[in-house]
């Protein structure tokens, strides 16, 4: 009896560390990726938190950039600001972005400094 709760047990801690694991890489293993921000600035908004509270004194830029990785694969993302500036528009910007969401960045980058594959794929 002690040996299958044992058992049972171990399978549990390597089934947790398992979607441990799954989760990490969906959320925050992060590849680099190219974006071209919007022509028109997004309307400054209230910010809210993941309940939907207003944030008082916040106001934030909602974008919603579509990403190009190094390896060509599409990826659309929302990504919400809180500064005083917007992105400029019509710039190209570089993030390090997971499956489902922008990990770090975006920093504005030259147009040639995106790579020629990345910008075929931008236009």
């Amino acid at each position: 009896m002690k040996k299958i709760i044992g058992l049972i047990a171990a399978v549990l801690v390597v089934f947790g560390l398992y979607k441990g694991y799954e989760y990490y890489n969906v959320t925050y293993k992060a590849t680099p990726a190219y974006a071209k921000v919007p022509a028109q600035v997004p309307e400054l908004k209230d910010t809210v938190d993941d309940a939907g509270k207003k944030i008082a004194g916040s106001k934030s830029y909602s974008y919603k950039l579509t990403f190009i990785t190094t390896d060509g694969e599409r990826r659309v993302l929302d990504y919400n600001i809180e500064d005083a500036d917007p992105l400029t528009p019509n710039a190209y910007v570089k993030a390090d972005i997971s499956q489902k969401r922008v990990v770090k960045g975006p920093e504005g980058v030259q147009k040639s400094d995106v790579p020629t594959s990345v910008l075929e794929k931008l236009k």
